[in-house]
C-alpha cells in the first residue's frame, strides 16, 4: 500500500479492528497489526492514529456516525418533461 490515503485507511481499519476486540488502540497495536497483515505505512501512521484515539471513546464516535442525520436531496426543479412521442 502506498500514498498517504492508503497509509490512512489501514490505520484506520487496524484501529477499528483492535477497538472491535476490546483491545487498547496503542501504536505498538497498530504497527504490529499492519505488519501481520503485510502492509507498508509511514512510521508516523500508527502513532498518529493512536494518539487521535487517546481518551476518546471509539464505541461512541462509530455509534454517532449511524445517528447523524441525513441531509435532504436537493429539489429537482420543475418538471419539464419532454414529451411524449406520437
Amino acid at each position: 500500500m502506498s500514498g498517504g490515503n492508503s497509509s490512512e485507511l489501514a490505520c484506520v481499519y487496524a484501529a477499528l479492528a483492535l477497538h472491535d476486540d476490546g483491545v487498547e488502540v496503542t501504536s505498538d497495536k497498530i504497527s504490529a497489526m499492519l505488519k501481520a497483515a503485510n502492509v507498508e505505512v509511514e512510521p508516523y501512521w500508527p502513532s498518529l492514529f493512536a494518539k487521535l484515539c487517546q481518551g476518546k471513546d471509539i464505541g461512541k464516535m462509530i455509534e454517532s456516525l449511524g445517528s447523524a442525520p441525513v441531509a435532504a436531496a436537493p429539489g429537482g426543479g420543475g418538471g419539464g418533461g419532454g414529451g411524449g412521442g406520437g
